[in-house]
């Protein structure tokens, strides 16, 4: 809300990542909407992960990078 714009609106994800003072490129954005963060951070160039705690089936055609169902999962992948 601070920022005025929402997920997955690429002005989000670039005014996140200026705060943060990072590059798209060395991010992982972990969320759990396929159609707003998966989205949204593809579209910032980030590397995406899927939070997928109840197993839903994806049929929506988004691929994220990454699918995890526990975030415990995360330690594999960083």
């Amino acid at each position: 809300e601070e920022l005025g714009v929402i997920k997955p609106c690429l002005e989000f994800f670039k005014a996140v990542l200026s705060k943060i003072g990072c590059e798209s490129k060395d991010c992982l954005f972990i969320g759990d909407s396929l159609s707003s963060d998966i989205v949204g951070a593809k579209s910032a160039g980030m590397a995406t992960c899927w939070y997928n705690s109840r197993g839903h089936e994806n049929g929506t055609g988004i691929e994220p990078d990454f699918s995890i169902n526990d975030l415990s999962d995360l330690t594999d992948l960083l």
